[in-house]
């Protein structure tokens, strides 16, 4: 099991998202990272996985496009 990655978890942005939209951002998510199963998405969501910068913009960006900051745990 991997340990988790200090302020690489976007889990404090997921609880924040309006289940209505939780399936819409989680797909935008999956896309944006080339993943597609569910492993994967929890181990990046629990911050298990280091996120290059360009990973990091692009989950911000998903998120604020809902006016949801402050995503990292």
């Amino acid at each position: 099991m991997s340990k988790k990655v200090r302020g690489n978890s976007f889990k404090a942005g997921w609880l924040q998202t309006p289940p209505i939209i939780a399936k819409d951002v989680k797909n935008e998510i999956l896309s944006v990272l080339g993943i597609k199963d569910g492993m994967q998405w929890y181990r990046r969501l629990r911050g298990q996985v280091k996120f290059n910068q360009a990973e990091k913009k692009a989950i911000e960006e998903i998120f604020a496009n809902r006016q949801i900051f402050n995503i990292w745990i």
